[in-house]
């Protein structure tokens, strides 16, 4: 037996091993002449079968010219690199995506033609969501291919296929004759010389990787993909297949980095809900105790016998009431930043009034301002439009958190609040809103976390203005959600200036009449304005509430008004009750509904009323003040939702407004 026909039957015996399909074929026809075992069970054909079979019938690609490409790359250098693109067809299934490469093998006496083609349909399915990478990967693999490899039984390499010039860039007569430890990267120098220690030995090895060194000097990470002893004629040497996987290792690198970024980010996701969700909970918490704090301190204050009292008792429930309406603002403010940062903060886009917006701002603040002797004044530079498009509850929060913020730092002089418009180029005019201050002003140190939360200025100073230091965040990030900004220069001991950017549209008539139907989107009611007396109600209501001090205070308030109110200490109770009342003749004109209750939920209860029937009035009253928690009581069967602590004069009148709507006129008369 020459030497090519021993390499031919040695290429036979890894065809019989190999796990990937081998295809023997003659180059001139193109037809199979001998197949592996993996190729038949790939295939699902018999050999007699696939041997009257051509290249064609076997594979397909999903280019138009792949196989023609094929074969003149065969005949032109006698091998293909090893390539994605192409299918093997099957006859029990759908066809599978393969890697192939192509060879040509020199016997006698005539050469034949390798194809070794690699089931890819699990990489496949991974890559195909990554088009950019792969596109990386396959530029790549066009220049890679199978390396066929011998050593002798003392490690030198005795032959090596065309593909290793390819991938090395060395020439293979280089290495000819020389020790294979050479090649090896000196971190992986150990395991490759306990690797060929092993297959000497006979041992059979699982796949394996090592790294090669280019002609460059530069690492390239190559999978073993199979290594057999052979002997013959007591000769003993080793037999193998390499492919270079750099880029695939890159490639799963990448994908690793990928799914950490992904993990924190859901990490981050996750702990943002877990805040927003423990801020919302802690606000029930709160706001429950302090709903019949500020509930009983109210009743207080409006006791006649207290009333006839020392003025000091005045004076200290007014502080009672100041301090709880401190704690229920700081409350807000974290509610604001987590709605923020969950991205539950809504905003809209509505015509409004700005110089009314303006008016109402400036009259709600002058009191502070005035008790400590500053001026407060606002103007509107001429052009400026009376109707602008934007969300007006959110530009009114956020100047009021401005202009509020500079009367706490000012102690002499003023605030000015000037207002005009700004084109810009390609795109929407915006609204500029500046508030000068003549206060303490900044260094630029401390501009620098202005805008973070719970950052505050000077917080050393014993006298200083009092605050959480969640203000300014809050405004910035207001204005970002309407698509402006909050800006701030300044000058310490001169003064700040806070630049308020946002872009807003210019409504048309018959768009200001469609966003306004009656009843609807009315503005913010000035401070100026006196509120009218409360309207006596002549109505049964049912209050299910399961916190002592708030029923009580619930109860007594609505009593003040002419209303008879039915306690229920849970949602169970409520359904009782309701049945009862139905059932005496005496329903319900209304149910006033807590959402949080032991045995059972409003959120049932109600659920539960309106599947019986119930079409009365329902206000959900609860300690929770999300968005959601509002969508939620709404989407139940809820006619509205009022948070604790409650305002009373907009509990009562939503209260009579729901009870007219649905008895006419008779449920209320002025008393």
């Amino acid at each position: 037996m020459n030497a090519e026909e021993r390499q031919f039957e040695i290429a036979r015996s890894l065809f019989r091993e190999a796990n990937d399909a081998f295809f023997l074929f003659d180059p001139r026809t193109q037809l199979v002449v001998d197949l592996n075992p993996a190729a038949q069970r790939l295939t699902g054909l018999e050999k007699h079968l696939a041997c009257t079979m051509s290249l064609r019938d076997l594979f397909f690609s999903s280019g138009s010219g792949d196989l023609d490409r094929l074969a003149l790359a065969l005949n032109r250098t006698g091998f293909f690199h090893s390539r994605e693109g192409y299918y093997l067809r099957r006859t029990t299934s759908a066809a599978l995506p393969v890697n192939i490469s192509v060879s040509r093998i020199h016997t006698e006496p005539k050469p034949v033609g390798l194809v070794v083609a690699r089931d890819i349909s699990d990489r496949k399915r991974a890559l195909e969501a990554l088009e950019q990478a792969e596109a990386r990967y396959n530029s790549l693999v066009e220049s890679t291919g199978v390396v066929v490899w011998e050593l002798d039984g003392k490690g030198v390499v005795v032959f090596l296929s065309p593909a290793f010039e390819t991938i090395t860039g060395w020439p293979r007569a280089d290495w000819i004759g020389r020790r294979f430890d050479a090649l090896i990267h000196p971190d992986d120098l150990d395991a490759a010389l306990r690797l060929h220690h092993q297959a000497m030995q006979g041992e059979t090895l699982p796949r394996f990787e090592l790294r090669i060194l280019t002609r460059t000097g530069d690492p390239l990470v190559c999978e073993f993909l199979l290594v057999t002893k052979i002997v013959e004629d007591s000769q003993e040497w080793l037999l193998g297949i390499s492919r270079d996987i750099t880029e695939q290792k890159r490639i799963a690198k990448t994908l690793e980095q990928a799914e950490l970024m992904r993990q924190a980010r859901d990490a981050a996701e996750q702990a943002s809900r877990a805040k927003s969700e423990f801020l919302s909970n802690v606000s029930h918490e709160i706001r429950t105790p302090l709903s019949a704090l500020l509930g009983f301190n109210e009743l207080l204050a409006e006791h006649p016998f207290l009333q006839q009292g020392p003025a000091e008792i005045q004076e200290y429930l007014g502080n009672i009431r100041e301090h709880g309406q401190l704690l229920l603002a700081l409350i807000d403010d974290l509610l604001d930043v987590a709605r923020i940062e969950a991205g539950q903060l809504r905003v809209e886009r509505e015509p409004c009034s700005l110089s009314q917006i303006v008016t109402d701002v400036v009259e709600s603040l002058r009191a502070g301002a005035e008790a400590k002797h500053l001026k407060l004044e606002a103007e509107l530079a001429g052009g400026t439009p009376q109707l602008i498009a934007t969300d007006r509850l959110r530009l009114h929060q956020i100047l009021v958190n401005l202009i509020d913020n500079a009367i706490k730092f000012t102690d002499r002089g003023g605030i000015r609040l000037t207002g005009r418009m700004m084109d810009r180029p390609g795109g929407e005019a915006a609204l500029v809103l500046e508030i000068d201050d003549t206060g303490i002003g900044m260094t630029a140190e401390e501009m620098s976390g202005l805008f973070q939360p719970f950052y505050r200025v000077r917080p050393a100073l014993r006298d200083g203005p009092r605050g959480t230091g969640l203000g300014l965040a809050i405004c910035q990030r207001l204005a970002r959600q309407l698509g402006g900004d909050v800006t701030v220069r300044s000058i310490p001991s001169v003064g700040s200036t806070f630049t308020l950017m946002v872009p807003v549209g210019v409504p048309e008539p018959d768009e200001v009449a469609r966003s306004q139907p009656p009843g609807k989107h009315q503005e913010p009611p000035s401070s100026r304005e006196t509120a009218s007396p409360v309207p006596r109600l002549h109505a049964r209501i049912l209050l299910a509430e399961d916190h002592d001090a708030n029923r009580q205070v619930i109860t007594l308030r609505l009593n003040s008004i002419g209303a008879e109110v039915v306690p229920a200490r849970n949602g169970k109770e409520a359904l009782e009750r309701v049945r009862d009342a139905a059932e005496q003749g005496r329903p319900f004109d209304a149910v006033i509904m807590d959402m949080e209750m032991p045995v059972l939920d409003g959120y049932e209860a109600v659920r539960q009323l309106r599947a019986g029937g119930f079409t009365s009035p329902i206000i959900a009253v609860t300690a929770y003040a999300m968005s959601k928690d509002r969508d939620e009581c709404l989407r139940l069967g809820c006619d509205d939702h009022i948070s604790k602590p409650i305002e009373w004069d907009r509990f009562f009148r939503k209260l009579i407004q729901l009870l007219t709507a649905q008895n006419g006129s008779s449920a209320s008369n002025e008393g």
